[in-house]
């Protein structure tokens, strides 16, 4: 009791399932940083945020947790300058990388966090139920998951420098077949190169988006400036409700065996562009909005 979390409105449902669950288990204060304007879907700019994480972000906080790339419109937050913030009032951050890395280069010592979290099974293209968690030199000194005991430092105090972050997860019998399949798809990104990877997506994302403004009834709702972006684009209808985006999400799956998601958080359909899609599929997708956004 006591502890205070800082996470950001751009989260996960996960994420803000998780500080739920620490509020009313443990009694963590959760504030949440807004990264748009109450009521306004668009992402506003890395300024607009910065300066609501530089108003509520206090020196109280344990631990503020923010996303690379946004599942809910692909907005890209600055992560950068915002753990430097953190870093400057004390507070440890971490950083969930599940919808940037693999899409595009990612230096999570760059980035500064403490831990930067991920997983294989979105642009790395890799199995379900397993990711990675980078932790920093400062982080590995408080982190220990599963409570272990620890190697003794002299004078009894506890090193937690003697063990690696790795080590400390280490807690039964680890299912060695998927961290196979991890190591295998990350080769396989690899040596397609990064940078190949992410021109294709900003290609294939800027043709989509041009064609959707020419889509009556359909607006955008992510960031147009790739590096505020990413491509993962959500798109709202016109007096759009929960039921006429569900009933557009099953008629292109019925229809065009095209798979898109909801997004409740700002009532919007989420398309996801990867590097092996192709042009002729970004069409498809247009002609399919095209001919069902007014009847839905």
């Amino acid at each position: 009791a006591g502890d205070k979390l800082a996470v950001t409105d751009a989260e996960h449902l996960s994420t803000h399932q998780a500080a739920r669950g620490l509020a009313q288990g443990r009694g963590v204060e959760v504030t949440v940083v807004p990264t748009a304007e109450p009521g306004e879907s668009f992402y506003r700019g890395p300024d607009y945020f910065l300066e609501q994480l530089d108003r509520t972000l206090k020196r109280s906080h344990r631990l503020l947790v923010m996303s690379h790339v946004s599942n809910i419109d692909g907005r890209r937050l600055p992560v950068v300058e915002g753990t430097r913030l953190a870093r400057s009032r004390g507070v440890k951050t971490l950083v969930d990388g599940a919808q940037s890395v693999g899409m595009f280069g990612v230096d999570a010592y760059e980035i500064g966090a403490e831990f930067f979290s991920g997983s294989t099974h979105k642009w790395l293209m890799g199995p379900p139920g397993i990711g990675f968690l980078v932790v920093s030199d400062e982080g590995r000194m408080d982190y220990n998951p599963f409570c272990l005991p620890l190697p003794m430092g002299e004078g009894g105090g506890i090193d937690g420098s003697l063990m690696a972050a790795g080590a400390l997860n280490e807690l039964g019998t680890q299912n060695y077949a998927l961290r196979i399949g991890a190591g295998a798809c990350v080769a396989t990104v690899q040596g397609i190169g990064l940078e190949k990877i992410e021109e294709q997506c900003r290609s294939l994302t800027e043709r989509l988006r041009a064609g959707l403004h020419c889509v009556p009834g359909i607006r955008v709702a992510s960031p147009g400036i790739w590096e505020h972006s990413s491509s993962v684009t959500t798109i709202q209808l016109h007096d759009g409700t929960p039921q006429r985006c569900l009933q557009l999400i099953e008629r292109l799956l019925e229809e065009y065996r095209i798979v898109v998601k909801y997004r409740p958080e700002i009532c919007g359909v989420r398309i996801g562009v990867a590097a092996f899609n192709t042009i002729e599929e970004i069409e498809q997708l247009l002609s399919a909005l095209d001919h069902l956004a007014p009847q839905v």
